[in-house]
C-alpha cells in the first residue's frame, strides 16, 4: 500500500530512563514509544530500547513503521458524511505499553 509524499508522520511518546543493576556496575539505557500514522486511516506504535538517545529514536520509529496497521472507522450518532471516528472499542499492547482507542461521549 502506498501513502501520498508527506502524510505519514511520526511521535515520539515516552522516553523513560531505565537502569540495570550488574555485578560490576550500573547500566544505563533509555527506552523510547513511538506513535506513526497518517493520521486517516492506519497507525502502527513501536518501542526500542537501547544505550543511546539516536539508536532509540531511529529504532522507534522504524518498528513503528513495520507495525503499521489500520483502523476501522464508523459512525456515531448520525450517518451523514463520511465515516468519522472509531467504529468499536480497539486495544493493542506492545510489551508493557497499553493503547487504547474509545467510542467519543
Amino acid at each position: 500500500q502506498f501513502f501520498a509524499r508527506g502524510t505519514l508522520k511520526d511521535e515520539v511518546m515516552k522516553i523513560p530512563p531505565m537502569q540495570k543493576m550488574t555485578s560490576a556496575e550500573q547500566c544505563n539505557r533509555f527506552a523510547c514509544y513511538v506513535l506513526f500514522g497518517d493520521q486517516n486511516n492506519h497507525i502502527g506504535l513501536g518501542a526500542k530500547c537501547a544505550k543511546e538517545m539516536a539508536t532509540t529514536f531511529r529504532g522507534g520509529i522504524i518498528t513503528s513503521k513495520m507495525l503499521l496497521s489500520p483502523v476501522r472507522r464508523g459512525y456515531w450518532s448520525s450517518r451523514t458524511g463520511l465515516p468519522h471516528t472509531v467504529l468499536m472499542k480497539v486495544h493493542g499492547k506492545w510489551g508493557s505499553v497499553r493503547v487504547r482507542l474509545l467510542l467519543p461521549p
